[in-house]
């Protein structure tokens, strides 16, 4: 097992913006566990949670802040 980080990527749309968040983190066999790990165990995440393409309401996770910051910051 390992220790990922999930981060979310930042977003712009509709005026409303975020840049690159920390969800947290999970020790998992593979990173996509570890997604699924952090997203229920976030408040509420679990409802816009896509596990077939891994998002958030529709933005990436990534295991680093660099790839996550690429898009909005």
């Amino acid at each position: 097992m390992s220790n990922f980080k999930v981060w979310m990527e930042g977003y712009s749309v509709t005026g409303d913006s975020s840049q690159a968040q920390l969800l947290g983190e999970a020790e998992a066999e593979t990173f996509e566990e570890a997604c699924e790990i952090v997203v229920k165990n976030s408040f509420g995440l679990h409802l816009f949670y896509n596990k077939d393409r891994n998002t958030v309401w529709g933005c990436r996770l990534f295991n680093n802040k660099s790839d996550a910051s690429k898009s909005f910051g």
